[in-house]
């Protein structure tokens, strides 16, 4: 064999291992969304009526947040510097990846009647497992691809759109057995992670203990080299501020949809529906063609202001239980968010189950530390609007979603935001 062919076989060894690395970790990408869209519509509405205080149940299954702005930049060093003979981060897929999955299908209702603390503490054991699991999934896929190839920047938000309409749609067909779909996800999450870290192979580099002055980058990397932990300070900008009003708007919708609708005794299969189509509703506007798209201009700011006017239709159509009206009017404000993110560069899915946006930088920078006091803006609106809805009625849901998409318009036309 010459030369020339050695060579040719290399490469393509290498070609095939490229691309099976690229399907099993957009296996474990898609997997992730499915499992965190399935928890998110199923999970909090079983558990809310089974609370005094609803809003606690908001807090405790949006905890993943809270540890992405506290520890992300503890975890994150501790993943890798790991060295062992399997690689940095494939023992923690396994652990966080079993975790998780053992955790929940726990999460889901019980025979008992009243919230314990045993699933408060399954809710946080889950939140955490699945900040760690993520951390160490997207760590891995940036040692073996490159984020800022063309091909993956599709392919990434696509298996994220992927997994999550899945989760939806099964979510949707299995809503007279809300746990089946759990546990569905619990042994997919399972499946993926394990295949995940089975059949990806680290590189040899991260096998070998490291030097003493490859730990100090390491931590310079992560803490600075004056050695600090800088807190994180909560200042947030017009365009951090329109984000959290524009993703708390979904967030509010995919936790408690489902539930409010059957305390009006509505059909639950049409809940599930109406948060699909409203997925789909937004997906589609936002991914459509720049030429397809209608003219607004600067118009585009008052589009949330037709949004608040829908959902008091929504609110008056929920009261009345006219179904064919709530319906409509809500899948329609999902249509012309999705236009107004799109125009305002507001880049995510709306749901949960958003990855990209949060994980896709794995080291602590000055646009990382923005991505945090983010992240804490949105949990801190859904976490206040939980609580306005706990000491009013869960019934004002609607006029919330109203009041939040009146606040972009408000924001738009401001000067700013301190």
């Amino acid at each position: 064999m010459s030369r020339w062919e050695v060579f040719y076989e290399k490469y393509k060894r290498s070609r095939v291992g490229y691309v099976k690395d690229l399907v099993l970790i957009l296996f474990g990408f898609s997997a992730l969304h499915f499992v965190l869209t399935v928890f998110s519509v199923n999970v909090p509405s079983q558990l809310l009526g089974r609370s005094k205080f609803p809003w606690l149940i908001v807090f405790f299954s949006l905890s993943e947040y809270i540890f992405f702005v506290h520890l992300k930049r503890f975890v994150g060093y501790l993943l890798e510097i790991t060295r062992t003979a399997i690689g940095r981060w494939t023992p923690y897929l396994f652990l966080f990846g079993i975790l998780s999955s053992v955790s929940l299908p726990l999460t889901a209702v019980s025979v008992v009647s009243e919230l314990t603390l045993r699933k408060v503490l399954y809710l946080i054991l889950f939140n955490f497992s699945i900040f760690g699991y993520t951390m160490s999934l997207v760590g891995l896929a940036s040692d073996k691809q490159n984020f800022n190839d063309p091909k993956l920047k599709f392919l990434f938000p696509f298996s994220a759109f992927l997994g999550t309409f899945t989760g939806l749609l099964t979510s949707t067909f299995g809503s007279d057995s809300s746990r089946d779909v759990i546990v569905t996800g619990a042994i997919l999450l399972l499946t993926s992670a394990i295949t995940v870290a089975f059949f990806v192979v680290e590189d040899k580099r991260f096998k070998v203990k490291m030097s003493t002055s490859e730990r100090l980058e390491v931590y310079q990397r992560y803490f600075g080299i004056e050695r600090k932990f800088p807190s994180l300070k909560f200042a947030i900008s017009k365009a951090d501020a329109r984000f959290s009003l524009a993703f708390s708007f979904f967030l509010l919708q995919e936790i408690y949809t489902v539930y409010i609708w059957n305390s009006k005794a509505l059909p639950s299969t049409l809940a599930y529906t109406t948060v699909t189509v409203s997925f789909l509703a937004f997906t589609t506007v936002y991914y459509l063609p720049e030429r397809w798209k209608l003219s607004f201009k600067d118009r585009t700011i008052y589009l949330p202001a037709v949004v608040s006017v829908l959902m008091i239709l929504s609110y008056v159509s929920f009261s009345e239980k006219v179904l064919v009206s709530l319906f409509l009017t809500i899948v329609l404000s999902s249509g012309l968010l999705g236009l107004y993110c799109r125009r305002s560069e507001l880049h995510f899915l709306p749901t949960r189950a958003e990855r990209i946006a949060f994980y896709l930088t794995r080291v602590v920078t000055e646009e990382q530390e923005k991505v945090a006091s983010r992240l804490l803006s949105v949990f801190l609106t859904v976490l206040g609007a939980s609580i306005l809805l706990s000491v009013l009625s869960l019934s004002y849901l609607y006029l919330i979603l109203s009041v939040l998409s009146l606040s972009l318009v408000i924001l738009d036309l401001s000067k700013k935001v301190v």
